[in-house]
């Protein structure tokens, strides 16, 4: 659990100067213990909303972008995902953190063109 609470707290810290360099604001983080120890970090943007979300049940770390009028985070369209195993190695997190960060710095991309 420490692990887990570590990992999702150092992506969101590596992902806050990405997102907000493209616009987007951290408006949420939170942490829900009795939903499986679920993880939400969310980032407005002028045109959507991207999510990081860690699902503890399935120990799965998501990247999700949904529209500003979705309010429900697991309706987001997946850009990304990683696995982490129970008792996972330290590079294990890292290259799921790697996986989250670089997707999160392809969203620039997408919203120049749109």
């Amino acid at each position: 659990m420490q692990a887990d609470a570590r990992f999702f707290t150092d992506l969101v810290q590596r992902l806050r100067p990405i997102l907000e360099a493209k616009g987007f604001r951290l408006t949420r983080h939170v942490y829900m213990p009795k939903s499986f120890g679920h993880r939400i970090a969310t980032f407005e943007g002028p045109a959507f909303i991207v999510d990081a979300a860690w699902e503890g049940r399935d120990r799965e770390i998501l990247l999700l972008q949904r529209e500003l009028d979705q309010s429900n985070v697991s309706a987001g369209d997946h850009l990304a995902e990683a696995h982490i195993p129970q008792g996972a190695s330290s590079e294990v997190y890292a290259r799921a953190t790697d996986t989250i960060v670089t997707a999160a710095g392809s969203i620039g991309r997408s919203l120049t063109s749109a």
